[in-house]
């Protein structure tokens, strides 16, 4: 059997197993070389005669329709596995059966999206795949989980010990484990199924409470002087979970760092995608948010997940597992976050290697600071901005998604060398006059008060956009969380041409008024507008702040204020032609 026969079993979103456990039990069995004896059907002579080119139409059809885009206003969702865009992979395991020639049209929709973290099991994985021409060739987005390990936690048992204990115990007391042993009556899981069997939360208290009984017991024997943490010291099975998962994280962070530091994930990632032919995305991100989603996340882990306290395989790979950002940034101090180059260091690394990519997804990014870190410390800041830049001439879409929940309290905004870094590093990914789709949500760098709430100051994005080509071919445009003075919205707005289709602005506007802006994006729509009408109002949606609109609202002529929704229907009706009047005037 060929390797290249062969398909990998798993959905669209598929995490591919590790190499050394890829075995023929995990391949799709090649039945090409049978020969049916039976004589063949009408129906089954004339579907072979048909041209390869129709065959292949007929077989692409089991993709979603956005798959197919050059540019996808959806495609966050589509990276982030969501439901409607998930490929029914039975069909098309099936179509591989039907004959060789099926096999070989359909074996390329098997894995349209690989996840890969930082490790050397993904470096080694993505080779295995390479050895597969057929599933190889269909591979069109890498997506990047950027968990990672910190070498505070790695160094110290005890701090780590203490540490998941901390984040157990939020999550037990978030979900309630325990609390209710009586009939219909439990807690959900992350995945909203509802846990209702009282023996489950039962069991699930009682181990968390041995678990908290071992491992205090453990962080007592490490804090004895010239302890070695290697040494046999395991008064129940609880505690050499812990032993051995922390002397597999310290491994574990040692790689990460190695890799990435040296350089070798970069580059290795890189010539595979040269190799692989076709990707088109390179998606970087944190959490999975799928619900359906076939293999469990590292930060999904690394957050909580109630089998954990009933499962000791999940346990041992939760305590393995590294740390979503989100975690890092609320334990650590700035400088730990040493995946974050990476952000850089792929896209030119693969530009390097001579592909190139049409899309840019970066949904993680430092929240409080170590925004340095994402940027190599050992190069010219402004030498590597510009490698960037030219990484990102052909892009055609950028999405550059950080709106976290909650955001981070932020009670003073974000300046000096942390705000060129962040202006540098956007006006670099999104300078590509090439762009059809472009999608920039700074909410979480806006300003927000303890425990979440937001006063409404987003983040000053006019230093980044003064440096953006006007962009003649955008059809899909989003802004949110930003702030903006009246002329840096309008020369942006200016640069934009008239294919403009989809727009949703939540933009607060420093000074100046609102009144030009609107009739230069009315302008940018006209010629699209039948279409506009035809899709729904959902194509265009505001949230203006700022300008005419104060705090209490819009003052109009007669002297009484106006709700800011009023307000922004009544723009929105503007822009769809409904209204002639500017809202404004």
């Amino acid at each position: 059997m060929d390797c290249d026969d062969n398909g990998i079993r798993g959905g669209s979103s598929t995490r591919l197993p590790p190499s050394s456990s890829l075995t023929e039990n995990d391949l799709v069995e090649d039945i090409g070389d049978l020969h049916i004896n039976s004589s063949p059907s009408t129906s089954y002579r004339s579907l072979n005669d048909l041209p390869v080119e129709i065959l292949r139409e007929i077989v692409e059809e089991l993709t979603p329709h956005e798959h197919r885009y050059d540019w996808d206003w959806d495609y966050c969702s589509v990276c982030h596995g969501g439901e409607k865009y998930e490929l029914d992979q039975s069909d098309i395991r099936n179509l591989r059966l039907v004959n060789r020639l099926f096999c070989e049209l359909a074996s390329p929709l098997l894995l349209p999206h690989i996840h890969i973290d930082i490790s050397q099991t993904a470096l080694d994985t993505l080779e295995q795949l390479l050895v597969m021409p057929r599933l190889a060739s269909g591979v069109r987005s890498i997506k990047l989980q950027m968990a990672y390990r910190t070498k505070a936690l790695a160094e110290a048992p005890v701090y780590f010990t203490n540490t998941r204990l901390q984040l157990l115990n939020k999550q037990v007391e978030r979900y309630g484990v325990g609390r209710n042993p009586t009939p219909n009556i439990g807690f959900l899981d992350s995945h909203g199924e509802f846990i209702s069997e009282p023996a489950e939360s039962c069991e699930a208290a009682s181990n968390f409470d041995e678990i908290c009984k071992s491992w205090s017991l453990m962080m007592e024997i490490w804090e004895e002087p010239a302890f070695d943490t290697s040494q046999q010291c395991e008064r129940d099975e609880w505690s050499s979970i812990l032993r051995n998962s922390y002397e597999r994280f310290k491994a574990l962070h040692l790689e990460q760092s190695r890799l990435v530091e040296d350089g070798i994930f970069t580059q290795k990632v890189a010539s595979a995608i040269k190799r692989l032919g076709k990707v088109e995305h390179l998606v970087f991100y944190n959490t999975n948010h799928s619900k359906r989603c076939q293999f469990m996340e590292e930060s999904d882990l690394a957050e909580y997940h109630p089998n954990i306290l009933l499962d000791k395989a999940a346990l041992t790979s939760w305590l393995e597992a590294g740390l979503s950002w989100k975690i890092n940034e609320a334990l650590f101090s700035n400088g730990s976050n040493f995946v974050a180059r990476l952000l850089t260091d792929l896209p030119v690394a693969i530009h390097q290697a001579g592909h190139h990519l049409k899309s840019l997804v970066v949904n993680a990014f430092p929240r409080k600071g170590d925004y340095s870190m994402i940027l190599p410390p050992t190069k010219d800041r402004d030498s590597l901005l510009h490698q960037l830049r030219i990484s990102c001439q052909d892009l055609q879409s950028v999405h550059i998604d950080h709106h976290t929940h909650p955001p981070p309290t932020r009670t003073a905004p974000i300046e000096g060398q942390d705000k060129e870094i962040i202006d540098g590093y956007i006006s670099a990914v999104i300078s590509s006059p090439k762009l059809k789709t472009l999608n920039i949500d700074l909410t979480c760098f806006g300003l927000h008060l303890e425990g979440g709430s937001r006063p409404g100051d987003g983040y000053h994005l006019g230093p980044a956009l003064s440096k953006c080509p006007p962009f003649p071919y955008l059809k899909e445009l989003r802004v949110c969380g930003v702030k903006l003075d009246q002329q840096e919205f309008f020369t942006f707005v200016q640069g934009v041409g008239h294919r403009l289709r989809r727009l949703y602005v939540d933009v607060k506007l420093q000074n100046g008024s609102w009144v030009s802006i609107l009739e230069l994006l009315r302008d940018r729509l006209a010629a699209q507008l039948p279409g506009i009408v035809k899709w729904g109002l959902y194509t265009i949606g505001l949230r203006l702040k700022g300008g005419e609109i104060l705090d209490a609202g819009f003052l109009g002529d007669s002297g009484t204020y106006e709700s800011e929704d009023v307000i922004n229907v009544g723009a929105m009706d503007y822009l769809f032609g409904v209204v002639e009047d500017n809202p404004f005037l």
